[in-house]
């Protein structure tokens, strides 16, 4: 077994706003990690996307990409890798949802695309094979702080297609590639007032199951 510690030695960024999600990507073997701005000294406003290569003799090998100033306010919380080597990122500081190319992460990290859905802050986000769209758990202006939509865009034209449902503190989302749904545990909103639930969402529209 390893341990990679982010504290700022062996190439690794000083993540003193701590680690978030993480995907492994099959078509090119690594490990791609959302890591939040640095609170110290104001380091990496927007974060970076760390790659770590998990084969032997590779992994203290770390490279940080840092996302373009403005892009992702506080850095990356949700990282989804969807059909053609593009990586989402849900920005959890007051950003949005962003994309980069994980096939040339210098270039992309520089000039991201950000995904006009109107999210104001994000945590995980996901995508759905079976549907071909990612989804976003965020808040909106609209929908309020804290009051998290799920937010769905077509991964391959990157348009915003709907916001759905939600709840406050519905921060967590996963998606169902055989069925195309995506679910999304809360309590309250959809659920109904005083009840938890998982909300299971389809990608154009609400066919929600209390579960």
């Amino acid at each position: 077994l390893k341990q990679i510690n982010f504290d700022g030695t062996n190439g690794t960024i000083d993540a003193t706003g701590g680690i978030e999600q993480t995907v492994y990507s099959r078509q090119t073997g690594d490990f791609y990690i959302a890591v939040p701005a640095n609170a110290n000294a104001g380091l990496g406003a927007d974060g970076w996307v760390t790659v770590v290569d998990p084969r032997a003799g590779h992994l203290d090998v770390v490279n940080n990409y840092a996302l373009k100033s403005g892009s992702c306010p506080g850095g990356p919380a949700g990282a989804a890798l969807g059909p053609n080597h593009e990586l989402l990122l849900g920005c959890g500081g007051g950003g949005g949802e962003v994309v980069v190319d994980i096939t040339k992460l210098a270039a992309s990290t520089a000039n991201p695309t950000i995904l006009a859905d109107g999210s104001l802050s994000c945590d995980e986000v996901a995508y759905d094979a079976a549907s071909g769209h990612f989804g976003g758990a965020c808040f909106t202006k609209a929908s309020g702080p804290g009051n998290f939509k799920l937010l769905v865009n077509d991964a391959q034209t990157k348009q915003f297609d709907t916001a759905i449902g939600g709840a406050n503190g519905a921060h967590s989302v996963a998606a169902d590639d055989i069925n195309a749904d995506f679910w999304m545990p809360m309590y309250g909103g959809d659920c109904g007032n005083g009840q938890s639930c998982v909300g299971v969402y389809g990608a154009t529209g609400t066919d929600m199951a209390a579960e």
